[in-house]
């Protein structure tokens, strides 16, 4: 980097140091994220929390005692746009929340559920 190069990155910083001091505090936050998620992997007790399995167990658990009837239930969509009519099978969640907190919103489950919804609708579309 050539003298005025750095003199004009100084000057950059200078007229915006909120946006540097954001700047920093993303990278160390990046690089703590980085750091205690290699931890977590590299300490076999907790290696557990780096994966699914929490959600595919709840979910068998909910299946084995209840079947699919408690989880979801298949409904056809009809999508109008324009003159054009399209029907979509799509899955509806009837479980409780409460109990199955995977298939709340912003769970692991209701958001697979969503972008299935999201992903036949669009191919019904096309």
């Amino acid at each position: 980097m050539t003298k005025s190069a750095v003199s004009a990155r100084v000057a950059h910083a200078r007229a915006n140091p909120l946006e540097y001091v954001l700047l920093t505090i993303a990278f160390l936050a990046i690089g703590v994220a980085m750091y205690e998620t290699v931890a977590v992997a590299l300490n076999g007790d907790r290696t557990q929390d780096l994966t699914f399995s929490g959600t595919t167990a709840e979910l068998g658990r909910t299946l084995s005692s209840n079947g699919s009837a408690r989880i979801g239930r298949l409904e056809r969509a009809t999508i109008v746009v324009g003159g054009d009519t399209a029907i979509a099978d799509t899955i509806v969640v009837v479980a409780d929340s409460t109990t199955e907190p995977a298939l709340a919103a912003g769970g692991f489950l209701r958001d697979q559920v969503a972008q299935y919804n999201d992903f036949a609708i669009r191919q019904e579309l096309l």
